[in-house]
């Protein structure tokens, strides 16, 4: 055992200069992996055995019995390649299935406080390319959602949402690579940085490059494109993602497509929503927010000062051993209590000094801080209006910090760089995953129809760009015998005196329920501008000129082969669900 106290000590006189990989073999075969920043919770007994603690203190369970091997590795390695069956499940029912190689691998990063450290992650891969049977088309990079658990790793094999990505009718030939992040696998013995800044986003840009040095040792081609993607927290990690690749790799790394839905991106919103709502779905935020944040940014929080016994009781067992997943967590606050009911008042109060403290911290690890997004990034913004874990305020408030940025709204995929789908209506949070999986997966899917595909790549060409200026919209209604300047003009005259009052009109459709400021809201979400159309309709000039020069320039162009377009498209659907 003296030689393994020597080689481990020699090891973490390095270890603030390189992150490399502690593993354990022990002599009934099992195996154990740590990182040369948890040294120092692993003890060598006398009798030839080991013992190591969490970052608590309480001994690692099944870390028993006599050491027989210590290696010591350099850079990222893999630990193992499992098989692992994929399927499509939601609430229990199994839709689709696909046999998969998950290989996992360890690589340098950092810590949240930017000290080396080791971390690990999960590539999956559908049989078909690791076999070499199928070429890849390219990597889907995955930020995973809120875990709790430390079974719920990727590297431990809990996959939810990516097997939703691989495992559908259009069974994408796509690797998925992503990181357990920090605070799970190799690192579970440490707090996880849940929403937690940059942490999350440097641990995934970090496990990319790797991952394909793997896949290239391993002779697997890992295709062309190249996507990031995230849900809820995720959704808050891959903007993160895009966020650091912006600001520290600019030019590095390039994402094909940014798919980002229910995401928290305004901290400050989030919490500021607990509180005045006083109400919570998904209970378990809060003191995974919190905690994370205290954890993670040392702020030297009390529990007890900041919740009530209710939570502040279960945090060592419920929130920082692990050793739960996030529903049993609510389950075990109780389903019924509220965010008064775990938080104490001085926390309720956006006026107390410990509360301004906590919201510019929230501030600051916001996404739309210190970022000037770069308007040549493509993106998938997706969010129901009537989600209940996330305020839809933060999905706004991201569209809006966009649009402010230089870019554009459509909700038609490739219009601009900007495709935003708000206006889904009466879905939760979990349901409408079920939205924004099957937006993206057709998204990736007809990648390569679009932007490659040169039997229809000008057609593609003009459907995307065809110009929805308002004037243009006008045209196109006179151009099919529709007049909406005449028909507004016979509803309303310039006084309001004769025909019909815009105003009443507006209060009775409030009356009936009818939200006219929403229905402006939603058509302004969908690229769409109504305002514009209406100030246009109601300009002096009745486009006569344009309208005669639009006949002009359509009458020497070539017309869209739409029924080639729908062919191609069709041919390549059948193919994929296996359709002769």
């Amino acid at each position: 055992m003296k030689k393994f106290i020597t080689l481990i000590a020699a090891v973490a006189m390095i270890a603030t200069a390189s992150a490399k990989v502690v593993e354990l073999k022990m002599a009934d075969g099992t195996k154990h992996i740590f990182t040369t920043s948890q040294l120092g919770s692993i003890t060598f007994n006398d009798d030839n055995t080991v013992t190591a603690t969490t970052f608590d203190g309480k001994a690692i369970e099944g870390l028993t019995g006599e050491v027989e091997k210590v290696q010591i590795d350099d850079e990222e390695d893999i630990i193992d390649i499992v098989d692992q069956e994929l399927a499509f499940t939601y609430q229990d029912i199994k839709a689709f299935a696909r046999n998969a190689k998950r290989i996992n691998f360890v690589y340098p990063s950092v810590d949240p406080q930017g000290n080396p450290i080791t971390l690990s992650g999960a590539i999956t891969i559908p049989e078909e390319i690791f076999n070499g049977e199928q070429a890849s088309e390219g990597i889907m990079l995955f930020n995973h959602f809120t875990i709790a658990n430390k079974e719920e790793a990727p590297t431990r094999g809990y996959l939810y949402l990516e097997q939703m990505f691989l495992c559908n009718p259009f069974k994408p030939n796509y690797i998925v690579i992503e990181s357990d992040f920090y605070g799970f696998g190799v690192t579970e013995r440490f707090p996880q940085a849940y929403l937690y800044g940059t942490t999350n986003a440097q641990a995934t840009l970090d496990c990319l490059e790797p991952a394909k040095r793997i896949l290239e040792q391993l002779g697997i081609d890992t295709g062309k494109y190249l996507f990031n993607l995230g849900y809820s927290s995720g959704g808050f990690d891959a903007m993160a993602t895009l966020k650091l690749a912006d600001q520290t790799n600019p030019g590095e790394v390039l994402f094909d497509k940014t798919f980002a839905g229910g995401g928290p991106y305004d901290l400050r919103t989030v919490y500021e929503d607990y509180v005045n709502t006083d109400s919570i779905t998904y209970l378990v935020s809060v003191p995974l927010l919190i905690v994370s944040f205290n954890e993670t940014g040392q702020l030297g929080l009390d529990y007890n000062e900041v919740f009530k016994p209710l939570i502040a009781d279960m945090v060592d067992e419920y929130i920082l051993s692990k050793n739960y997943s996030t529903w049993p967590i609510n389950y075990a606050i109780g389903t019924e209590h509220t965010v008064s009911d775990m938080l104490q008042p001085d926390y309720l109060d956006f006026e107390n000094e410990h509360t301004k403290e906590l919201l510019a911290i929230l501030d600051e690890k916001s996404i739309m801080t210190d970022w000037e997004p770069n308007p040549a990034n493509n993106i998938y913004l997706f969010h129901s209006r009537d989600d209940d874990y996330v305020t839809f305020e933060c999905a706004r408030k991201m569209a809006d910090f966009l649009t402010d940025h230089g870019f554009q709204k459509s909700i038609i995929p490739g219009k601009t760089n900007l495709q935003t789908n708000l206006v889904v209506h009466q879905m939760g949070h979990l349901l409408a995953t079920l939205v924004y999986v099957a937006q993206s997966v057709a998204s990736i899917d007809t990648w390569s129809l679009l932007h490659d595909d040169t039997s229809v790549a000008d057609i593609i060409d003009d459907l995307m760009f065809i110009n929805t200026d308002p004037v243009d919209i006008i045209l196109a209604l006179r151009d099919r015998g529709i007049d909406i300047k005449q028909i507004f003009n016979g509803l309303f005259d310039e006084d309001g005196e004769s025909g019909l009052n815009i105003e009443d009109i507006i209060a009775a459709l409030m009356e009936a329920g009818i939200d006219v400021n929403t229905i402006i809201e939603e058509l302004s979400d969908s690229g769409i501008d109504i305002e514009g159309i209406i100030a246009a309709i109601m300009a002096d000039d009745d486009h006569a000129e344009q309208l005669a020069a639009r006949k002009a320039a359509r009458a020497q162009s070539e017309p869209l082969n739409v029924e080639q377009l729908l062919a191609k498209a069709m041919t390549d659907w059948y193919t994929t669900v296996g359709i002769k």
